[in-house]
């Protein structure tokens, strides 16, 4: 019997002295990966020139990340610190991701930081940005003092179309199609809606 309780004990200070050597490698992991989470990486990614209706917290304007050949594109919640993206314009961004610790709910795990713009692009005049199917939610269409914005991006109005119609109309739960076209500078006309 008292072997039995001799091999316990030594067996239980065996793993207590183990025990000490692994936390002392686990810290020295653990900084190590703290090191690396503060260091971050850069990542190329390209830019579609016009933004897509997302939901997060509120329905808004994603980025639209272009992806391979088998993925279209895919789309960004989060914004790029001291980057502004312009309408109509096609981006190749060079941009350093540092992970977040403890980041709110529903927002971003990573933090993006603009190192370089690659290259830009501006689409023709005349470009068709077609949407299906947008949610008419409480803000989705605006009119301010004779401006229209679409989720935030001001917008002009073809004079056949009725934007303010479309305006007294948010917020009913239906949902539209809408076609827009690229007018310059950064800024889009919305041509057709139904």
């Amino acid at each position: 019997m008292k072997r039995i309780l001799l091999c316990v004990l030594s067996i239980g200070l065996a793993a207590c002295g183990s025990s000490s050597e692994n936390t002392n490698i686990d810290s020295s992991i653990k900084e190590s990966a703290q090191n690396n989470i503060n260091k971050g990486y850069t990542e190329t990614i390209k830019l579609s020139p016009y933004r897509s209706p997302c939901t997060s917290v509120t329905q808004q304007l994603c980025l639209r990340v272009e992806g391979d050949e088998e993925q279209e594109f895919e789309l960004f919640y989060g914004d790029i610190e001291n980057f502004d993206y312009r309408w109509g314009t096609r981006y190749e961004l060079i941009v350093e991701v540092k992970d977040i610790e403890n980041p709110p709910a529903d927002s971003s795990s990573k933090r993006y930081q603009l190192s370089e713009i690659s290259s830009q692009q501006e689409d023709s005049i005349n470009t068709v940005y077609e949407y299906q199917n947008v949610d008419l939610l409480d803000s989705t269409f605006v009119s301010n003092n004779g401006s229209f914005e679409f989720l935030g991006q001001v917008f002009e109005c073809a004079n056949q179309v009725d934007c303010d119609k479309l305006v007294e109309i948010n917020n009913t739960a239906g949902a539209v199609n809408l076609t827009f076209v690229y007018i310059g500078n950064g800024r889009i006309k919305l041509s057709h809606w139904n």
